[in-house]
């Protein structure tokens, strides 16, 4: 009976088998073990501090931790898709095509929430630091062909400045190791005979880099392999890998295994990108000015990042100054230890280095922004970012400094390089195997200790981390039934603050215990109309003029009116059981005079600790809805202008053609609520509006329409002139709950826009 040889067995292992069984040999073990060690040092804060430490501070740290609770709820308690949410911004909604979540990471992350949310985010960057070394080793060994060089590799790219950077802030970057790997198994594509297996194994590790990752991984991995297959093809020594019909079949095979594993994802992404407005929605802030906010400067790639625990103590130094605008987006540090590394690799191996060098080079460059920073400051020098701006579709990373994450793979290649001709060079004087693993070890330790560094002090620790303990209140609703939501207060940004999201991201990562919808939240790209239904709310409003001028009074609008009720009618529609308010937010005046308002608005709160406190809305709904007329003018239509006039400057508001008013008139007598709404009458309320207006421009016509049963009908044509007059204009409006729909239009807007202030309601004998 014939046998079968040992190179038998290995080329009839199944695909998988053949797959697994080199990542579990020996020097792959320790090769994780010690990846591991150096993480849970590296995170030493965090690891001691696992159910209640999370990495990052401000909006973006609760956002990635609301994310990773999110997935599992929608998955297995909604049984809804992850990409839609009614959670947030209710009850409006939020598209979360666009969020930076990490829906695979979430999924592996499921069975750690059972201790704690934080808990299992910090498991989740132990594990994502730990695969990234590893998936840049195997890239690393198969191209240097040395496990020592390449274990270096390995600790080179992900614990980089960069990544470390990334994953203080942002969850879909704290796995970056699936695009080494994507690399790899390209390569195998290219030069090995089994190009079938590695294009299904290709497909699975593009899915893992958009889904684990994000999609500007993915599209960062597409260029480094158009140009990796540029380089083969003019090359004429591997020009013989490109002009391959099995190259081309398993690149098919690649991108049809990545859109049916990914089609949960990739489908909605597409169907959102190819809506109208869905590309403008994907660039948002994608303009000049913020690519060159999250731009590296030229210094950068020498100066330790801010996120190094042993030279940034916390207080105000240089960091601060260099890295202050963005920390997460600002480091590039490649490390004095890699630079010499990479020389001499370069050096001794020119031949084989030419690709790496120039992918290096590549991205390096687009990291540097649209124009050249040396330090922190814009040049007149166009960069090559500039030009990538400029192409459609393509163009969607908005953060010139994320290309960066190419640029530290290759480096970490010629790296591995330089170390496996040093650990030659030592070779030659000596056999000793212990002396060439010292070698690798030291220049290790140097290299995380230069650019992730040790957190040896306290003042680190506070601007890198962020305590998650949630006030009980948020667990006790969560236990209660009933649809209604919660507003949190502050609930809009402050854009003048250094973190402008962090109270909106707290109030998601409460609503991880709560359960209940919020009105507000923080997603990753806003619209319009979210932001409206935050605004329609005077006390939020008011709420974010009491942390930015100490004033609650400020409300801009066309419309004089009672405020609180427009808020109660506001939290009565919105379904708003509960206001509370995180006073941290606040100094201990501005929180005295918001918890005076809302005393008086609310009665005695329900909750009430140093952190928290809430009230319940209910009653105060139920006494004074609709006691007065509310008037919401959709503020998009209504934008305000300062003009000269006699003198002084008067600010009025501009309606675009049309100019919606909704208006809700009061009750005509004293109905209870519940009673109204159980049986609702046809009542109707004789008022009067009355504005001040004048054209801004000569004169034109100011039409007054109404809306019924979406029928049109004129109530008054005014004439308008140049001067500023007063208008009072008799209308019947419909009493209750029913809004009342009128339009504002100029009939010359174009050439004579008119402008309108003080648009009173009141009633009408």
């Amino acid at each position: 009976m014939d046998t079968l040889s040992d190179s038998d067995i290995q080329h009839r292992k199944s695909p998988i088998t053949s797959f697994i069984t080199p990542i579990l040999s020996k020097s792959n073990i320790l090769a994780v073990a010690i990846y591991l060690l150096i993480a849970l040092v590296v995170f030493a804060p965090i690891v001691a501090n696992m159910t209640n430490l999370a990495p990052g501070i401000g909006g973006d740290t609760y956002q990635n931790l609301w994310d990773i609770w999110w997935v599992g709820y929608a998955t297995f308690a909604l049984h809804t898709s992850i990409w839609q949410t009614n959670l947030l911004f209710w009850p409006v909604g939020a598209n979360l095509i666009y969020q930076t979540m990490s829906p695979i990471g979430s999924l592996i992350s499921l069975p750690f929430q059972a201790i704690s949310i934080t808990f299992a985010y910090n498991v989740l960057l132990i594990l994502g630091f730990v695969i990234s070394a590893l998936g840049m080793y195997a890239l690393a060994h198969y191209i240097v062909k040395d496990k020592h060089a390449a274990f270096l590799s390995g600790a080179i790219f992900s614990f980089s400045a960069f990544h470390m950077a990334q994953a203080y802030g942002h969850i879909n970057w704290i796995t970056i190791g699936w695009v080494p790997l994507a690399i790899l198994f390209f390569l195998k594509i290219l030069e090995s005979d089994r190009k079938l297996i590695n294009g299904i194994w290709l497909g699975v590790t593009m899915v893992l880099t958009i889904f684990m990752g994000d999609i500007e991984q993915g599209l960062m991995l597409l260029f480094a392999l158009l140009a990796i297959l540029i380089a083969y093809t003019v090359s004429k020594n591997t020009r013989k890998h490109v002009v391959n019909k099995k190259l081309w079949i398993s690149i098919g095979i690649a991108f049809a295994v990545a859109f049916v594993l990914g089609s949960w994802g990739l489908i909605p992404i597409i169907s959102a990108i190819t809506q109208p407005n869905g590309l403008a929605s994907v660039n948002n802030l994608n303009d000049i000015p913020h690519n060159e906010l999250w731009s590296v400067g030229i210094l950068s790639f020498f100066v330790p990042g801010y996120y190094n625990g042993l030279f940034n103590n916390g207080s105000g130094n240089y960091f601060t100054s260099v890295y202050a605008s963005s920390p997460s987006e600002k480091t590039a540090y490649i490390g004095y230890t890699v630079i010499a590394l990479l020389l001499y690799g370069v050096y001794k191996n020119r031949g084989k280095t030419k690709l790496w060098l120039g992918i290096s080079i590549l991205f390096g460059w687009l990291s540097l922004g649209p124009f050249i920073e040396f330090s922190s400051t814009p040049t007149q020098i166009p960069g090559l970012y500039y030009l990538y701006h400029l192409m459609p579709v393509i163009n969607i990373i908005r953060e010139p400094d994320r290309f960066y994450l190419m640029f530290s793979l290759a480096v970490a290649i010629l790296a591995a390089f330089g170390a496996k001709s040093l650990i030659e060079r030592l070779k030659q004087s000596t056999d000793s195997h212990t002396k060439e693993i010292m070698v690798i070890g030291i220049i290790s330790a140097l290299f995380v200790l230069e650019s992730s560094g040790i957190p040896v002090n306290p003042g680190f620790v506070s601007i890198t981390t962020t305590n998650t303990l949630v006030p009980s209140f948020y667990k006790q609703i969560g236990n209660l039934t009933g649809n209604f939501s919660v507003l949190q207060l502050p609930a809009l940004a402050n854009n003048y603050n250094a973190t402008p999201n962090l109270y909106p991201g707290i109030a998601i990562y409460y609503q991880t215990y709560s359960h209940k919808p919020l009105v507000g939240g923080y997603v990753t790209r806003e619209n319009l109309t979210q932001e409206l239904s935050l605004y329609n709310i005077p006390l939020t409003v008011q709420a974010l003029g009491l942390q930015l001028s100490n004033n609650m009074s400020s409300y801009l609008s066309p419309v004089n009116q009672n405020l609180t009720n427009e808020t109660l009618l506001t939290l009565y529609n919105y379904d708003t059981l509960f206001v509370s308010v995180e006073k941290s937010a606040y100094t201990q005046q501005q929180l005295l005079s918001l918890e005076i308002y809302l005393l008086n608005t609310f009665g005695m709160p329900i909750y009430n600790t140093n952190t928290t406190i809430a009230f319940n809305t209910q009653a105060a709904i139920s006494n004074s809805i609709f006691r007065s007329f509310v008037a919401y003018p959709i503020l998009a239509y209504w934008p305000p202008a300062s003009i000269p006039y006699n003198g002084t400057v008067i600010r009025v508001w501009v309606p675009l053609n049309p100019g919606p008013v909704i208006v809700y008139a009061p009750y005509l007598n004293t109905t209870r609520i519940q009673d109204y709404l159980a049986s609702p009458p046809t009542q109707y309320v004789n008022a009067t509006l009355s504005f001040d207006a004048l054209a801004l421009n000569g004169s034109s016509t100011l039409y007054l329409e109404g809306l019924a049963q979406n029928n049109p009908y004129m109530i008054a044509t005014i004439n308008v002139t140049s001067g500023l007059k007063s208008y009072a204009i008799p209308l019947r409006l419909t009493s209750g709950p029913i809004g009342n729909e009128l339009f504002f239009l100029a009939s010359n807007y174009s050439r004579s826009p008119i402008g309108l202030s003080n648009i009173t309601f009141s009633r009408r004998s």
